[in-house]
């Protein structure tokens, strides 16, 4: 829950949204959240990411199934 709502976050103020490219301030239309994940077994942590739905419900079952 707190992965959406922060992408949700994200997505409604521009300036977080917002990078340089080619050396000019620009802004990105949609980000999908980044994250880590600890593996218990091998003690390693992997970074994925969930590709941003605005309906949660979407979201949640993208965020379980790896996508």
């Amino acid at each position: 829950m707190q992965i959406y709502l922060l992408a949700r976050a994200v997505q409604k103020i521009p300036e977080f949204r917002m990078d340089l490219v080619n050396d000019e301030l620009g802004h990105w239309d949609l980000l999908h959240p980044s994250y880590t994940i600890l593996n218990k077994e091998t003690k390693t942590f992997s970074s994925i990411w969930t590709p941003y739905d605005e309906n949660f419900a979407r979201f949640y079952k993208k965020l379980c199934s790896g996508h």
